[in-house]
């Protein structure tokens, strides 16, 4: 629908009554075109209603553009149409130039209007009232919830087989710019609706579920299938940052990247049933589209034929290393995408919509070959790769195989292969986070560069509410404040401090720094034996330090680290994940780890020998150079 200037004849008529005579309206009408601000004079806004108006006058008014409506039912009074997604209800402003009222005012003329409202991507049956007394009476039933609707939605997960959420909801202010987006909260609106699942799609791992709401509050269905964690395909407000949500709302996204985030170019809503009884007549009204059907293409138009997968059976900071290389394989190719991993890197991968499957790895082995042939990967990348493994995904049913240049890889017709020499000419002060992005680029080495930098990363690791309750209520019992946290522990470094280093360290942190609390995160397989290793140093130094024993989900240390000051921590997981997520560290690093892995804020204390051939007065100036470079973090 497009707002148009209409000029009107003028013989110094006033507003009011020119509207009269011109329109053939009454003069309450009349007076509310004025108060909406539609009548101009010689290019200036008449806001008077007796005003006599002399020179060229022209109305704001409506020119319909209709487009096509299915309608479903239809009476004298009423009929029911299929609302197609992606369209506005009533105009959202001057600049609309198409809505559902196109439709409705064509058909039906203007004194037609809806007797509810649904969401502008919701698709699916809206009802129409087409005169006034219609329109009061069908409001009144929607008030009284005496219309009884039902609607078919595509959420993330497996549901229960039926399931009641009762929560009470109301206007969220947290994003100012967000103006209809909706919380759970106990002083809000009761808001309750049952919900029974459908089908399950084992290879989307999505469910079809239908949903009886029984209120009628704004984001009813979609704010508590969000809640309940499972969340509705496409869903452009809920679990998204605020840029996302700003860029989406304003048309900025591309369907692809969308997709990439919230599981579809839509929201995968559709309003099916409507039961009411009117006029002492019963009316159940179903959806004549099949729902199922279009959204699994929805679902199915976004991915391509390639199917691609990462085998990285390493730490933690090899995979936080390959989430890049992971979205851009996404972005460009629209890949389906499997992550071979170890159980400890699990947990970080569930959140990125970006990931379509996780196979866990607990060895290399035989059994990997039947793990990965379940897939009918096109490709399978291997960052590092040995002989031994690349024999093992040569024998796999992998079309291609992408993996350091070996002497088995070289001569297998499955292998891309990357030459090292090669990588340390092009990229010989590069990160590993770039070297990973070339294996990507090998799969089509000029769709990679032509994509390459319209990416937008959106790669930050995510924790859930489970793990942010944790923490705070770890933060809460302790009552700490301000702290920072100190990786002693590490596995596959050897340029680092000792423990007994470390336990020197943290007495001179205490003592130069007394107002901040330092926390060691331990897991299950290594808190007894730090523990004894305290004791045997010093027993006092237990009441120090705070100790913060980790259940093994590794989602727990990313929110503790976003919470704290500053890590210190050699070149080991947790401060690639502060890395990951914008929080300050200070890296114990030899000098090349500084480029292979940079941090945050690149704030090194280089560390050239192992921890066993420091000597007395090195490990004094590291630990110097660390209480020098924490001051900035902590004050």
């Amino acid at each position: 629908m497009a707002y148009i200037k209409k000029k009107l004849s003028n013989n110094g008529k006033k507003a009011f009554r020119l509207l009269m005579d011109e329109l053939k309206i009454s003069m309450r009408e009349a007076q509310k075109l004025i108060d909406k601000k539609r009548l101009f004079c010689n290019g200036n806004l008449v806001e008077e209603k007796n005003k006599f108006l002399d020179g060229l006058v022209e109305l704001i008014v409506y020119e319909n553009n209709p487009k096509g409506l299915e309608i479903v039912f239809e009476n004298e009074d009423f009929a029911i149409v299929e609302k197609p997604s992606g369209v506005l209800t009533h105009p959202n402003g001057r600049n609309c130039t198409y809505s559902l009222c196109d439709e409705i005012w064509h058909l039906w003329g203007e004194k037609a209007c809806v007797a509810h409202r649904l969401d502008k991507e919701t698709s699916g049956l809206l009802l129409i009232a087409k005169h006034k007394n219609a329109q009061i009476e069908l409001k009144t039933m929607f008030e009284k919830r005496l219309v009884q609707k039902s609607y078919l939605a595509l959420v993330k997960g497996k549901t229960k087989k039926e399931f009641i959420v009762d929560k009470s909801m109301d206007l969220a202010k947290d994003y100012d710019t967000v103006k209809t987006r909706m919380h759970i909260c106990e002083n809000g609106k009761e808001a309750l609706t049952q919900f029974y699942t459908l089908e399950y799609f084992e290879n989307l791992d999505a469910s079809l579920v239908l949903a009886k709401p029984l209120t009628g509050r704004q984001h009813q269905i979609r704010l508590h299938l969000f809640h309940v964690k499972h969340k509705i395909l496409g869903e452009p407000l809920y679990g998204l940052e605020k840029m996302q949500i700003e860029r989406i709302l304003d048309g900025k996204m591309s369907d692809i990247e969308r997709a990439h985030i919230t599981g579809a170019k839509r929201l995968l809503l559709h309003s099916f049933s409507l039961e009411f009884t009117y006029k002492n007549q019963k009316f159940l009204i179903q959806s004549q589209k099949d729902i199922k059907h279009e959204f699994l293409k929805e679902i199915n138009t976004m991915k391509e034929n390639i199917s691609i997968g990462y085998f990285c059976p390493h730490n933690i900071g090899d995979m936080v290393a390959s989430l890049d290389m992971l979205y851009a394989i996404k972005y460009i190719y629209q890949a389906n995408i499997t992550v071979f991993c170890r159980k400890n890197t699990e947990s970080i991968l569930k959140n990125f919509n970006f990931i379509d499957h996780i196979e866990l790895i607990e060895k290399i082995d035989e059994n990997i070959i039947d793990q990965i042939n379940k897939y009918s990967l096109d490709y399978l990348i291997s960052f590092h790769a040995k002989s031994f493994l690349i024999k093992l995904l040569i024998k796999t049913n992998t079309k291609n195989i992408i993996v350091k240049a070996k002497f088995v890889s070289v001569f297998s017709f499955k292998c891309k292969t990357i030459f090292t020499s090669i990588t340390k000419r092009f990229f010989k002060n590069r990160s590993d986070r770039d070297r990973m992005l070339y294996y990507a680029r090998k799969i089509d080495p000029k769709k990679f560069d032509k994509c390459i930098k319209k990416i937008n990363f959106d790669t930050t690791i995510k924790t859930l509410d489970e793990n942010k309750d944790i923490v705070k209520n770890y933060l809460q019992e302790n009552n700490i404040k301000n702290f920072i946290i100190i990786n002693p522990f590490s596995i596959t470094v050897d340029f680092t401090l000792n423990l007994v280093s470390f336990f020197n360290l943290i007495e001179k942190i205490r003592f130069s720094y007394p107002n901040i609390n330092i926390i060691i995160p331990t897991y299950n397989d290594i808190h007894d034996t730090f523990i004894r290793s305290v004791k045997q140093y010093n027993i006092n130094l237990l009441s120090e330090i705070y100790i913060f024993k980790n259940n093994d989900d590794i989602l727990n240390l990313v929110e503790l680290i976003s919470q704290s000051k500053c890590i210190i921590s050699p070149s080991t997981g947790p401060i690639h994940i502060a890395s990951n997520i914008k929080i300050p560290s200070i890296g114990l690093y030899p000098k090349k780890d500084s480029i292979f892995w940079p941090t945050y804020n690149k704030d090194y204390v280089f560390i050239d020998k192992k921890c066993n051939e420091l000597l007395c007065h090195e490990i004094d100036k590291i630990i110097t150079d660390v209480i020098d470079r924490l001051k900035k973090y902590i004050n």
